[in-house]
């Protein structure tokens, strides 16, 4: 117990704590000179509550030890009580401070009230807190002997499961009992500290995405801010803003304000301008990446520490999204283009009784609406090559590494189009015939080649007197005969369009599968 000449008290942490004699110091700034404060104290908010000097009661300051200004003038009374805090008692108290100033905010939109904290919200809700507190100490949590009325909200994350085990309801995980009550101690002190701190000192602290809710008192520039949080790296403190009461705004990090007069402070982050790629199958380290601009598609065999075994490096599948937007726009062109001819066609047709030419015309229409288009980006893209040392990566780009295949497909105008396994000593008739041959419509002419890696190779009309080289992943295509369709230069492109993304988006399916 305090005597009348020992009477001023050292609170908190950070700092020596301790009892000292009125008698010796007549003001606040004759303590706090004579005081050892450690490494981790935090400089920009203490308090003090002693009885007033002019009436019954007691009388609050809030000061700064980075400002002698806001503390010098303080006359000492009786029953002094001075607090400091740490640096991690402000950081172990942002979530108190993030939920108290929600509670506010949404206090103040009730009643649509635009200014700061009032000592009128301020008592509605200490009041509301206290209600609750008195419900939550009427409820009894169950009969079983470890259970206990909530005494803080902590108990609401957590359930009680028996046998002295709590179970967090957010992630499920689990605490025995003394974990359990041991986090609840902390979590006391935690709101012990919060609600010694005065509402009116608490400003918006922003950097790094995030945001800190902190008490500041005095005289204060962003650099101070800067330098105690250790923030300097990958910002750009130059461009500090400073938000005031009343509109104004100063940018720099050496401006000094006083803390009763901002709002909030902001310190920008160096933003990296990157690229979103995702890269899987046999990759050492697959998953989505951040990349910067102007990386490029060797670049990331590099971040991505290699290929697995098995992997087909002829193989890489890669997808742009612009290349598909590209692929769905040629097929709606060319399908508009079909419909345009259907119509031109139909009073022609119903006169001479012909509909062949719309008959041929519809399936592709048909086809030109079911198509998926992959947006593949062709070439030589293993490592090492022309093509991926200097092909930089776009937003969205996907790339996928296989295993190496043995298989060859035969697609388009054939009885049967199937997947096949490869046999060195097989020529193309014979995978012509193992797909039971052409059909009626096949362009035998301009059968073509679509190699594992996605390009396209046409195949000599001699089809039957040369020796083609068919490898392992090839798709043999067998397009359709455009020429027995009407002779418009327009529908042959249009179909050839559609068919050439058709088979594109099929031989990748093919692959993938």
């Amino acid at each position: 117990a305090f005597t009348e000449n020992l009477n001023i008290e050292i609170m908190g942490n950070g700092v020596q704590q301790g009892a000292f004699s009125l008698n010796d110091y007549d003001s606040l700034e004759g303590v706090i000179v004579m005081l050892r404060f450690s490494d981790d104290i935090y400089p920009f908010y203490a308090n003090l509550e002693q009885n007033s000097s002019t009436s019954i009661g007691r009388e609050k300051y809030s000061f700064s030890i980075s400002d002698p200004e806001t503390y010098k003038n303080i006359k000492l009374t009786k029953n002094t009580k001075i607090r400091f805090y740490s640096r991690s008692d402000i950081e172990n108290t942002q979530q108190l401070f993030d939920e108290e100033e929600k509670k506010i905010s949404k206090d103040v939109s009730n009643k649509k009230e635009s200014n700061t904290f009032s000592g009128q919200i301020d008592t509605q809700i200490v009041k509301r807190i206290t209600d609750l507190e008195n419900k939550l100490n009427n409820l009894a949590l169950n009969e079983d002997q470890n259970k206990r009325q909530p005494e803080s909200e902590i108990e609401f994350d957590y359930e009680y499961l028996g046998d002295g085990i709590f179970q967090n309801r957010a992630d499920e995980s689990y605490l025995t009992f003394d974990e359990f009550e041991s986090l609840k101690d902390e979590n006391k002190k935690k709101e012990e500290i919060a609600s010694t701190i005065s509402k009116k000192s608490l400003k918006n602290f922003y950097f790094s995405g995030e945001k800190k809710i902190i008490p500041l008192e005095g005289r204060i520039s962003p650099r101070a801010l800067i330098d105690f949080f250790g923030i300097s790296e990958n910002h750009k403190p130059e461009d500090s803003v400073v938000s005031l009461r009343g509109g104004q705004t100063l940018t720099g990090d050496l401006l000094v304000s006083d803390a009763a007069d901002i709002n909030s402070i902001y310190v920008p982050e160096i933003k990296i301008d990157t690229r979103k790629v995702t890269i899987s199958g046999l990759v050492k380290s697959p998953g989505k990446y951040d990349v910067p601009v102007g990386t490029t598609l060797e670049d990331l065999y590099y971040i991505v520490n290699g290929f697995l075994d098995y992997a087909d490096l002829d193989s890489i599948i890669f997808t742009r999204e612009s290349i598909k937007k590209s692929e769905e726009k040629a097929l709606e062109d060319s399908k508009q283009i079909l419909i345009d001819n259907i119509f031109n066609s139909a009073g022609s047709s119903a006169i001479t009784g012909n509909t062949s030419g719309i008959n041929q015309l519809l399936p592709l229409i048909n086809l030109a609406s079911e198509i998926e288009p992959v947006g593949r980006l062709t070439g030589d893209l293993k490592p090492g090559s022309a093509l991926s040392k200097n092909l930089v990566i776009e937003e969205g780009d996907e790339i996928t590494i296989i295993p190496s295949r043995s298989t060859v497909t035969i697609a388009g105008q054939v009885l049967q189009p199937i997947t096949v396994s490869f046999e060195g000593g097989l020529s193309l008739a014979d995978y012509i015939s193992l797909s039971g041959g052409f059909t009626k419509y096949a362009d035998k002419n301009k059968l073509y080649l679509i190699k594992k890696n996605g390009t396209s190779v046409p195949i000599s009309n001699r089809l039957f007197m040369m020796e083609t080289q068919i490898m392992p992943g090839d798709t043999i295509v067998v397009p359709r005969n455009i020429e027995r369709l009407q002779p418009i230069p327009l529908v042959s492109v249009a179909t050839s369009i559609i068919s050439d993304i058709a088979f594109a988006a099929a031989s990748l399916n093919s692959i993938r599968n």
